[in-house]
């Protein structure tokens, strides 16, 4: 499980590096106006890019856990069955076992 909760945090990682990226270039025009002393000029463009590519890199950090999260619920729920079944039978094979031992001998 360690293997997967490292995949996990290095997504969440690698979504937040994406969105500063994103950030940053979609400011980066204001941080070099402001640098040199002018004013910048605002570029909808260049924001509603950014806005694209921080919404998509999240929708799909978003639905890869939801689809993982999944899987790993169905295979809990399928090794949980799969133990159940076992017990169910063990229990019916020592009872059965129980009822040969304690019955009485047939002359």
């Amino acid at each position: 499980m360690g293997d997967t909760a490292q995949r996990n945090k290095g997504s969440l990682i690698l979504a937040w590096i994406a969105t500063g990226l994103a950030t940053l270039a979609a400011v980066w025009p204001g941080i070099e106006a402001f640098a040199e002393g002018t004013r910048a000029d605002y570029d909808p463009t260049i924001a509603l890019t950014a806005l694209t590519a921080i919404g998509l890199v999240w929708y799909t950090y978003i639905t890869s856990q939801t689809l993982f999260h999944g899987r790993v619920t169905w295979e809990t729920a399928q090794a949980r069955a799969a133990d159940e079944a076992r017990e169910r039978r063990e229990s019916s094979a020592t009872a059965v076992l129980a009822e040969l031992l304690h019955s009485p001998t047939r002359p």
